[in-house]
């Protein structure tokens, strides 16, 4: 083998162990925040709730947390504070969720027979939409 070859390998298995510890760590990561533009934690972690959920104002940031013990996996939208909540509630009914009241989480919304709830948060500076499982 010559000696740019050699190299050529040598870096291409360098560039390939890059990739793959990148993908491993935001795969495997238990909490993570980001935005759409952060292309690959956008495409592994945000599930289609998420990515179709609507879209006014400005979207702030999207959460993801892993599910830990007890803890139930999170995902969150967080918008600025002119996000429509009418919308997002049509947009929950839409995904086959209803209203439900929940003595220790108060309002939420529950998709029958899936595990799935959403919760709403809204206050001056910033309006949330989250999905556990």
């Amino acid at each position: 083998m010559s000696r740019v070859t050699k190299y050529a390998l040598v870096l291409i298995v360098l560039l390939l162990s890059a990739v793959c510890y990148k993908f491993a760590s935001v795969y495997m990561s238990d909490s993570v925040d980001y935005t759409s533009s952060d292309w690959l934690a956008y495409r592994l972690l945000t599930p289609d709730e998420i990515k179709n959920a609507p879209h006014f104002g400005k979207v702030l940031m999207l959460h993801f947390r892993a599910a830990d013990g007890p803890a139930p996996q999170t995902n969150q939208i967080e918008y600025d504070g002119q996000a429509d909540v009418d919308a997002i509630k049509h947009y929950l009914v839409s995904l086959g969720y209803r209203e439900a009241t929940d003595p220790v989480m108060g309002k939420m919304w529950i998709k029958d027979n899936s595990g799935r709830g959403a919760f709403i948060t809204h206050s001056d500076d910033a309006t949330k939409l989250t999905f556990v499982e």
